[in-house]
Formats: C-alpha cells, sequence, structure tokens
C-alpha cells in the first residue's frame, strides 16, 4: 500500500474537520450514530514504569523488603489528562507492568 488516501480525500476531510472546530471546538465524529467506538492507548510502550528516577532520591522511604519496586522506580503511575468537552465513553489506558508484573489500565466507561 502506498498511498492511503487521495489528494482530495484529504482535502475534503480537513474541509470537514476546520468547519467541526469553528463550529464546536471538537474534531468531527464520522460514523452511524449507533455505532461503538473503543479506543485503546498502549502507554507501556513508554516504559513508564522503567524509568530511573533514583539519582532524584534524597532520603529512602520504606526498607527494601517492604517496597513493592526497586528504588528510584515508580510503583504507580497514574493518568492526568486535561478534561475534553466532547463526551467519550470507552477508551483504556494501559499503563504498564510494575515491578511484581501486575498489569496497570485505566478505562474510562460512560
Amino acid at each position: 500500500m502506498v498511498t492511503q488516501r487521495t489528494r482530495e480525500q484529504i482535502e475534503a476531510f480537513a474541509a470537514v474537520e476546520g468547519r467541526s472546530f469553528q463550529q464546536t471546538g471538537q474534531p468531527p465524529i464520522v460514523g452511524s450514530p449507533n455505532m461503538l467506538n473503543f479506543v485503546c492507548s498502549n502507554w507501556h510502550q513508554s516504559r513508564y514504569f522503567d524509568v530511573d528516577f533514583s539519582p532524584a532520591i534524597v532520603k529512602h522511604g520504606l526498607p527494601e523488603g517492604k517496597r513493592v519496586s526497586l528504588v528510584g522506580k515508580p510503583a504507580l503511575v497514574v493518568r492526568g489528562l486535561p478534561e475534553i468537552q466532547m463526551p467519550v465513553a470507552s477508551i483504556t489506558y494501559i499503563m504498564g507492568k510494575d515491578a511484581k508484573g501486575d498489569w496497570w489500565m485505566v478505562w474510562q466507561l460512560q
């Protein structure tokens, strides 16, 4: 597959998108009224649980035997995104796998 869309298709969608942003401030939703939209974002690819913050440690908290993660590695990653005006349902964020091997996911179901 060399070309995914024609120039005319790109220009037509850009026009629809521009109108939608002018009228609503949001991108257009295209599809049938009874469709189910499901969005999945794989944040695990960013390896947030593998980031090493140990150079920033000033004082150790829990003793090594009581901690759930290695020193300087995140024990928890929390999704923090700005709220959008467009109602969106059925979204999942795969946050990643922690030091214990547990998967962390955030689901937004409305």
